[in-house]
């Protein structure tokens, strides 16, 4: 196991699916999953950004909502990070595609701080919210 895949830890999103975590984890990288306990209450965005970044982890969602909310450039900018990955068919097969990408292009200094928005056909990181 490289020593990138120790370093790197990621928070799934409740919205993120199971089985590309599950991927994830079968690459040797650390997933934690969002609480069952809170699946049936309204999180705000907010409080998923601070949950993943207490446990150390970057968050990994398929939100991209989050990058239309002002609210939240502070809290990127202190998170270690987010990763919005992107696509219409949301098939465990470009999922495996999209999270190829991510980890092509991921560094947790490159990432801290910031998004990375994948899509199948885009790659990019985002320091300011739009």
């Amino acid at each position: 196991m490289s020593s990138k895949k120790l370093k790197i830890k990621f928070f799934q999103d409740e919205n993120f699916p199971l089985s590309a975590g599950k991927f994830l984890e079968s690459k040797g990288y650390v997933v934690t999953l969002f609480p069952n306990k809170l699946r049936n209450i309204k999180f705000p965005d907010e409080n998923v950004i601070k949950l993943a970044t207490k446990q150390g982890c970057i968050l990994l969602t398929k939100d991209e909502a989050i990058l239309d909310n002002k609210n939240l450039i502070e809290l990127t900018q202190k998170s270690l990070g987010i990763a919005i990955l992107l696509t219409v068919d949301p098939s465990l097969k470009n999922y495996k595609s999209l999270i190829r990408r991510m980890l092509a292009a991921l560094t947790p200094n490159k990432i801290k701080g910031k998004i990375l928005k994948v899509s199948l056909g885009n790659i990019e990181y985002i320091e300011r919210l739009r």
